[in-house]
């Protein structure tokens, strides 16, 4: 199979990608200290912070260079895998720092081979500190805009996120439910700027199936500018709870995109509905693996999904979590099936092909490819 040295070498996409996840210690200790920012040790705000870059290392545990396991079935783990994101969900409080954290986020992704990005966050997680959802993804848009100037090689867009949690969390708190707010958020955005193109079920499918947020998500369907992706058939309770979610999502939600959907060979009338609609499923290997949800990279069952014609593709999920960025995800792929630059372009082009994009700027990606020697459409006519 390709060797990661090669994969980091050759230009690729990447397309589930949770920017609270995704920024390393090293950037997340300077982006605070720019912004003159406390960084709280996870979510809680109980009065602990982060002291120096040393100790947002060892916080994160990205000294020893490995992938990061957690066993989320423990309690104490469990804490520390949330709490990983609450630091940086703390520093993403003020229009500056959300800039600076999506700017950071978007030239790390170029920095690695990525010439098309769609980034995905939770704009409620970010209004702690008195912002309102318009401010947050206004921001998030400006480190967009401005990462994609300064490097000049990527085209990156931003996925909305709702927490599956949040319509609960609001009754039993007697607070707003704030899910209309981030979708018609989304909405507006999507029709000015075309940076915001996407909005995402996210979080704990244990607890939250996708149920109650089927009409907050149908009333997208009439706005073509705005795609839907839903993250269904990754931690369910059952197996068959799973295949239900992932039903739920394609059905009634109407996805254009499924995150992990690790179960979808096991329903062949789902399979078979998904391949006619060229809904994309985004696997993330690593995440899998380190989450205790597969045994190994070749449990995804890429080779059979890519045969089946299913527009498959790999991202990472939350790298700066599980320590392993897109191009180990992609190698993990790779080496369990020993694909080569071959497989590798057929998984770039289903990004391409169902990328939350217009059809112009998908011509404007495939061009990217094509100047740093991959030609997509020499893979299509092949294919």
């Amino acid at each position: 199979g390709l060797t990661r040295e090669r994969i980091a070498s050759l230009p690729k996409v990447e397309v589930h990608s949770h920017i609270d996840g995704a920024v390393f210690p090293e950037d997340i200790w300077n982006i605070a200290q720019r912004n003159s920012v406390r960084l709280h040790v996870g979510r809680e705000r109980d009065g602990r912070f982060l002291a120096s870059l040393d100790d947002t290392r060892r916080f994160f545990g990205t000294d020893d260079g490995r992938p990061h396991s957690y066993n989320l079935t423990n309690g104490a783990e469990f804490d520390l895998f949330l709490n990983r994101f609450g630091v940086t969900l703390s520093l993403m409080q003020t229009p500056d720092t959300i800039r600076d954290v999506v700017r950071h986020f978007v030239l790390d992704a170029a920095s690695r081979g990525v010439v098309y990005l769609e980034g995905r966050f939770a704009p409620r997680y970010s209004t702690v500190e008195g912002l309102t959802i318009p401010n947050v993804v206004d921001a998030a848009v400006d480190g967009v805009r401005q990462a994609m100037k300064e490097s000049g090689g990527i085209l990156a867009k931003l996925i909305l996120c709702v927490g599956r949690e949040e319509k609960t969390e609001a009754r039993e708190q007697g607070r707003r439910d704030t899910t209309s707010e981030v979708i018609e958020t989304a909405m507006d955005f999507s029709r000015s700027g075309n940076v915001i193109t996407g909005i995402d079920l996210a979080c704990n499918e244990i607890a939250y199936p996708p149920d109650e947020y089927v009409d907050d998500f149908a009333g997208t369907f009439h706005n073509p500018l705005l795609r839907r992706t839903i993250h269904a058939g990754e931690v369910a309770p059952t197996r068959e709870q799973a295949i239900r979610n992932m039903r739920v999502a394609v059905s009634d939600m109407r996805a254009d995109g499924l995150g992990h959907a690790l179960p979808i060979m096991d329903d062949e009338d789902l399979l078979d509905e998904v391949v006619r609609k060229g809904i994309r499923i985004e696997r993330s290997p690593y995440s899998n693996l380190c989450s205790g949800l597969i045994n190994d990279s070749a449990d995804l069952r890429t080779d059979e999904l890519l045969r089946r014609g299913v527009k498959v593709v790999v991202s990472s999920d939350d790298q700066a979590i599980f320590n392993a960025d897109v191009n180990d995800n992609l190698a993990a792929v790779c080496a369990a099936h020993d694909f080569g630059v071959k497989e590798f372009a057929k998984l770039q082009l289903n990004g391409v092909t169902t990328a939350f994009c217009t059809a112009g700027e998908a011509a404007l990606v495939k061009k990217l490819f094509k100047d740093r020697g991959l030609d997509l459409e020499e893979v299509a006519r092949a294919a």
